[in-house]
């Protein structure tokens, strides 16, 4: 029989589950939009000024966005660490 102790416990961790799945989903559309926003310097140079601070405003946050999950996730601590 389960005490609530242990229903607790493992309730706690299917949140946390959920919450690192959550995490990897966003990692995984921010890392398809850095992609999207490393656009050619052609197009960069057709935008005006307006959109092009607004473009590297935008990749600037996805990419620190990106930074802080890989911290967040990195094993050992190391910058070169992938996580795996």
């Amino acid at each position: 029989m389960m005490n609530m102790t242990d229903k607790s416990r493992i309730e706690i961790w299917l949140e946390y589950v959920n919450l690192f799945e959550a995490a990897e989903v966003m990692a995984t559309a921010l890392g398809q939009l850095d992609k999207w926003f490393d656009t050619d310097d052609e197009i960069i140079a057709a935008m005006s000024h307006d959109e092009r601070v607004d473009h590297i405003h935008q990749h600037e946050t996805i990419r620190a966005a990106l930074a802080a999950h890989h911290k967040a996730t990195c094993v050992t601590g190391r910058e070169d660490d992938d996580g795996l």
